[in-house]
């Protein structure tokens, strides 16, 4: 299989994971959580927010499929995949964000019509013990991620231990079958680059794992106990997964790294069928596990016998979501929150250290693009 042919089937596969995503996300979010607004559970399946939610899967579909027939003409056309493929994403990522605006200024119109609040009781509910535990217990603890940094920094140490070893040219971008496409001159940057951004990335899946345990909690004031179970399951297994994440990672760098330096000697061309199976497996694993706990573990069933309270609901702001989406609180001093569209976590915008960590984030990403260009 030519790496033209498998770059263009990994590209049809990220096509695809995105709309499969786009399509699933109001499964997988709160029930209370229509399109980012919040509407009390009794009220979640009116007929018209089942009626918007169809318009929306419609009005998706036909935008995936009009995006994807323009690219593929293109590609017979034009021989500028790479950038076709960048932009056909942009295009995707721009046409579902709209798509999606426009379901939530509906489900937001229906809401403010028909009072949907009224004779609602909102309610904060607070348990320190769960609260602690949710913080301390429902993620693994820092020392697990001691493994892959240091793996991390083996490739920082080795390369500079043998770097009189090491061959005039060295490798800082790989194509799919793990063969070296991009070399630059030997030198101490192009040595510790692949190495300094391993580090970088398993400091930002630590980080990421904090994060989760100090995220505000969203427990269903109506099932409290349950609700608080759920999210309990919910925080451990999206731990659990970054930590495989970080160790999948390393272990993939590393032994591409220390192939291209001659360190060890690995025939990636056997291997291809692996690594496109890992590539899969990071991509479809995150949707898998969102269909199986959907947000804050709002899939999973319940695991007491315990009663709803149908006159009390969950205090609503949704004055402090900014396009459905973006949380800005000055006055909630939770730096992450849950999404209100999809699953995970997003930050408060209100919070002056969330802005410091999206500046943070930003020279990050930034960074492990630029940094190996100025060796190459």
């Amino acid at each position: 299989m030519s790496e033209l042919l498998t770059a263009n089937i990994i590209n049809i596969i990220i096509f695809g994971v995105l709309y499969i995503t786009f399509i699933l996300t109001p499964k997988l979010t709160r029930k209370d959580l229509i399109f980012g607004v919040f509407i009390p559970l009794d009220r979640a399946k009116d007929k018209e927010i089942e009626r918007i939610t169809k318009q929306y899967t419609i009005e998706l579909t036909v935008f995936t499929i009009i995006v994807l027939a323009a690219y593929f003409c293109l590609l017979n056309t034009i021989n500028m995949i790479p950038r076709i493929f960048i932009i056909t994403i942009f295009l995707f990522i721009i046409g579902y964000f709209l798509i999606f605006l426009r379901a939530n200024h509906k489900v937001k119109k229906y809401k403010g019509e028909n009072n949907l609040m009224e004779n609602k009781k909102q309610v904060v509910y607070v348990n320190t013990t769960m609260s602690k535990k949710l913080r301390s217990d429902a993620v693994l603890p820092f020392y697990w991620f001691l493994i892959p940094l240091g793996v991390a920094l083996l490739n920082l140490i080795i390369p500079l231990m043998k770097f009189d070893e090491l061959p005039a040219k060295i490798a800082i971008h790989w194509g799919i079958d793990g063969t070296a496409n991009n070399f630059v001159e030997k030198s101490v940057g192009a040595v510790v680059t692949n190495g300094l951004v391993m580090m970088g990335v398993v400091v930002l899946l630590i980080f990421t794992n904090y994060s989760i345990a100090i995220s505000k909690n969203r427990i269903d004031t109506a099932k409290p106990v349950s609700s608080s179970q759920k999210l309990y399951k919910f925080k451990k297994i999206n731990s659990l997964f970054i930590y495989s994440l970080a160790i999948i990672v390393t272990t993939l760098i590393t032994l591409l790294n220390f192939n291209s330096l001659n360190i060890i000697s690995v025939n990636f061309k056997q291997l291809t069928p692996i690594l496109i199976i890992l590539f899969l497996v990071i991509i479809i694993a995150p949707i898998a596990l969102d269909i199986k706990y959907g947000q804050g573990g709002s899939n999973l069933k319940d695991t007491t016998e315990e009663k709803s309270e149908d006159d009390v609901t969950n205090i609503d702001d949704d004055a402090y979501w900014k396009l459905g989406s973006i949380y800005y609180n000055p006055n909630d001093p939770s730096i992450f929150v849950e999404k209100r569209f999809g699953v995970g976590w997003t930050l408060n915008f209100g919070n002056k250290i969330a802005i410091i960590i999206s500046i943070i984030l930003l020279i990050f990403i930034i960074s492990v693009f630029v940094f190996p260009k100025f060796f190459s």
